[in-house]
């Protein structure tokens, strides 16, 4: 059951739908948030973007469908934004510097794309930071734009700057600045480390794992530009679970507990956009054949001022014999979604944990949230794919990420900075 209103709608699934009746069985209940399309809106901020393109030759066949999003991109923006292009493998190229997005603009950068080829090398921080120096000169000149630089690439550098913590404080200070960072991957298999460093944590939650095509184009564009209105400010998930049930969101989204209620702050949300909150639930003893019931509402103030309600969803689980329970297959989508939103918590805790020295911790962190991530995944087919980037991170978590390229983050950081 969908809870559908004008503004926004609502769907909830459970990876699974039978629990253990001698309690303790962990599920992932998965709810997604719709908001309707609307026309581009008449009064928004103009947008300085910079696009930046992993050109090395481990993005492979991938990088043409990087090249059509980037170009889809291109053509939703109007003549009062501004657009760059940087190709970026073994050193970075700008291959157009900031220009309006007119017609010739458009028709400049959209040949830029198309020229870029596959290159040795990568250094993503370079290529991520000249699209970041694009974007603040322009801002310079229009104080009042918005911001953003896309960045799209596996993740899988080997020149440069490669320390995910000493690089998510650059974007830390590039977002005080106004330049926000919203980071792509354009398949399961990507080393995630840098680009979770680098992505706004209060931005886009579908941007990793998108493949070709419109509907990817219009996805990314109603998510982290300003294309669209917002048709909801303030928006809270309600979630009413049965009594001893232990109920907790995965991820940095905002969340109090009342009793048997958990409300969720998501913020605001923009026409055509979409928002996925991830909730671990952790179930109590119970009867075999008992059911336990989970509400779920959706609140928000629209566009006349007034707080709107949806009726509530009701999710249910089973509890029963263990031969009920383990043999039960998973929802698939359901479980991707989980895989992805937990990978990239483990990501974030890691480089929380090394800004602040706690290395023996962070290697413990890894090293437990590893063991249940693969024993969730044991029979997923991307399940390899989806862990490669924790993998990665494994031989240098126990040690300081604070290696610098002085000479680089010199001469890419001065105007960004601001001298």
């Amino acid at each position: 059951m969908t809870a559908s209103t004008p503004d926004l709608s609502l769907n909830a699934t459970f990876d699974r739908g039978i629990s253990w009746w001698r309690g303790r069985s962990y599920r992932y209940l998965v709810i997604e948030i719709a908001a309707r399309d609307a026309k581009a809106a008449a009064k928004r901020p103009s947008h300085d973007l910079a696009i930046a393109i992993d050109a090395s030759s481990s993005m492979g066949p991938a990088l043409l469908s990087v090249q059509h999003l980037a170009k889809g991109l291109i053509n939703r923006l109007g003549a009062s934004d501004n657009i760059a292009i940087i190709s970026f493998a073994d050193e970075a190229r700008t291959e157009l510097a900031s220009t309006a997005a007119d017609d010739a603009g458009k028709a400049s950068a959209s040949a830029a794309i198309d020229g870029i080829e596959i290159r040795s090398g990568t250094n993503f921080t370079e290529g991520w930071l000249a699209a970041a120096e694009q974007v603040a000169a322009a801002k310079e000149k229009h104080p009042d734009d918005f911001g953003v630089v896309i960045i799209a690439s596996d993740g899988r550098a080997n020149r440069g700057l490669r320390q995910a913590e000493e690089v998510a404080r650059y974007a830390a200070d590039l977002r005080k600045r106004g330049v926000s960072t919203v980071a792509v991957a354009p398949g399961p298999d990507c080393d995630l480390s840098l680009l979770v460093a680098v992505d706004d944590p209060e931005g886009l939650q579908e941007q990793f794992g998108v493949a070709g095509g419109e509907s990817a184009v219009d996805a990314l564009a109603a998510n982290c530009l300003k294309l669209m209105p917002e048709v909801a400010e303030d928006v809270e998930v309600c979630v009413t679970s049965p009594p001893q049930t232990e109920v907790a969101v995965l991820g940095t989204i905002s969340a109090e507990r009342a009793g048997e209620r958990l409300v969720c702050s998501l913020g605001n949300i923009r026409a055509g956009s979409r928002r996925q909150l991830v909730l671990k639930v952790i179930l109590p003893e119970a009867e075999v054949d008992a059911t336990a019931d989970f509400a779920i509402e959706l609140s928000w103030t629209d566009q006349s001022g007034r707080r709107q309600r949806t009726g509530p969803v009701i999710r249910t689980q089973t509890f029963a014999r263990g031969r009920e329970n383990t043999p039960q297959k998973r929802d698939l989508k359901t479980t991707l979604i989980v895989l992805a939103q937990w990978q990239r918590k483990v990501l974030r805790d890691l480089i929380a944990f090394n800004r602040q020295g706690r290395l023996r911790e962070a290697e413990q962190y890894l090293a437990q949230e590893m063991k249940f991530l693969e024993r969730y995944a044991y029979d997923v087919p991307a399940d390899q794919e989806l862990l490669r980037g924790l993998r990665l991170a494994l031989p240098a978590v126990h040690r300081p990420w604070r290696e610098r390229a002085a000479a680089l983050l010199a001469g890419r950081t001065s105007t960004v900075h601001g001298g």
